[in-house]
């Protein structure tokens, strides 16, 4: 409530008690009332300190907000760029175990290819997917954006785990040469 509200309630108040003929008031009771009122009664201060308070968190949440997009997005190019240069090495060296005519260790790498392969076409969704979460929250369908959300997070760590098992594979084979 503002001052003009609880300095009118005042008035109404002592004019109920003059139209009911009484002439006298509790001094003591009155300014208790009126200090309980201006006690209520936010000042320009307190709504400027409260305004500053709701900038401020509106702020760090947008801030957080950011911070968690940017993590993310770092996430899905790490898990995009180690599983391509991985490929592209990977490719490198068959290419160069085919002028040796070692078939067999041709074979054998191929798999882990295969599995670097599929990590960068499972960040390449993750990617793809960071749309259709964007798209369902700015939409307010915060229960799709959600679900998206989760299926991109999955499509980054199936990324980095396909980059961890064929370096797991690529280890196995080199161990046996």
């Amino acid at each position: 409530m503002n001052k003009s509200k609880e300095i009118d309630k005042l008035r109404e108040e002592l004019k109920n008690l003059q139209e009911n003929n009484q002439t006298s008031v509790n001094v003591e009771a009155l300014l208790d009332y009126i200090d309980y009122s201006t006690q209520q009664i936010p000042t320009d201060k307190k709504d400027n300190l409260l305004k500053e308070k709701l900038q401020h968190e509106s702020n760090v949440s947008i801030e957080m907000f950011k911070s968690v997009i940017q993590s993310g997005q770092n996430a899905m190019k790490t898990a995009l760029f180690i599983n391509a240069g991985a490929a592209i090495s990977m490719l490198t060296m068959i290419s160069n175990l085919i002028g040796k005519d070692e078939k067999t260790y041709v074979n054998a790498l191929s798999t882990p290819l295969l599995i670097f392969v599929l990590g960068v076409l499972t960040s390449a969704c993750a990617y793809g997917m960071t749309y259709f979460t964007q798209a369902f929250y700015s939409n307010q369908k915060i229960t799709k954006g959600n679900i998206s959300n989760v299926i991109t997070i999955f499509l980054t760590i199936a990324s980095l785990g396909a980059f961890a098992f064929a370096s797991f594979c690529i280890y196995t084979i080199f161990i046996k040469i």
